[in-house]
């Protein structure tokens, strides 16, 4: 991602103001840093249902790890399965949903999907406070998007391509309706019924997407899609849409297609650089 990508990704992030105990609470101040972190984001803190005490297996922390190396000692109490093996730029995006599709019929009842730290620029994780607590959904960054752009630079065709198969409106209509105001960063605590209001065959057809593209910006199309396959209905044939799309890239690869729009080391460069200037300027 070029500096024109950079331009077309200068969204305010603003914190949230959390509820007291709320696994979030220890907020990071906004800085222009934190703008170059992200391309996209927004949050709305959903109102809070009634507590339900945990028993045993009731959470299980799907982990995203790359290389199987991170420490999860801190993660004490709960079942992990660490999902590893992507490269950086589909990052969590198959991994978690491959392992829904594994797990699909045999679902815990709150699934955990964690990036494996419990403290990072946009989340500390009062694992405390999840094991206590049981909603719907929640959305685990403490940074939200103030602005939303049409253009998104590598990512815009597919998530262009995931909006319209999945919600029947193009990535800009769907933005500013839903996205803006909405968390980022994908870390997330969901219960089963949430995942299963979606068929599994809707996780398998976006891993096809994944797959027909796989040098793709996955990672961040994910980041700003997950909260919406959260807590938005998706239009009936988008299983037939998905798997559409796919097919289409996959037969179109040998001609370049969208592969010519992505340039991967550019992309892994740029995000390097810009997490590189965040930490500097802590």
């Amino acid at each position: 991602m070029g500096s024109s990508y950079k331009r077309r990704h200068h969204a305010l992030l603003g914190m949230i103001a959390q509820p007291s105990g709320h696994p979030t609470t220890r907020g990071r101040r906004l800085t222009a840093w934190s703008c170059l972190m992200l391309p996209l984001c927004a949050a709305v803190q959903e109102p809070r249902q009634a507590a339900v005490r945990p028993g045993p297996g009731e959470l299980v922390a799907v982990v995203a790890d790359t290389t199987g190396t991170k420490d999860l000692a801190w993660l004490r109490g709960v079942r992990v399965d660490r999902v590893a093996g992507s490269p950086r730029c589909i990052s969590e995006s198959r991994p978690w949903l491959q392992w829904i599709v594994d797990n699909y019929n045999s679902l815990p009842p709150r699934v955990f999907f964690s990036h494996g730290q419990s403290n990072s620029w946009h989340t500390n994780v009062d694992l405390d406070w999840i094991k206590r607590e049981h909603v719907e959904v929640t959305m685990l960054s403490h940074e939200r998007w103030m602005e939303v752009h049409e253009d998104m630079g590598e990512e815009t065709p597919f998530l262009e391509a995931w909006h319209r198969a999945l919600f029947g409106q193009s990535w800009a209509q769907w933005a500013h309706a839903k996205v803006l105001h909405r968390q980022c960063c994908a870390e997330s605590v969901v219960t089963r019924e949430v995942i299963r209001r979606h068929p599994k065959e809707l996780y398998q057809a976006l891993i096809e997407t994944i797959d027909a593209v796989p040098t793709a910006p996955w990672g961040f199309v994910f980041e700003h899609t997950v909260e919406s396959l959260w807590r938005d209905a998706v239009v009936g044939n988008a299983v037939e849409n998905l798997r559409r799309w796919a097919a289409e890239q996959a037969q179109q690869a040998t001609h370049g297609s969208l592969l010519q729009q992505v340039d991967l080391g550019v992309l892994e460069r740029d995000r390097e650089s810009r997490t590189n200037m965040f930490l500097a300027a802590r």
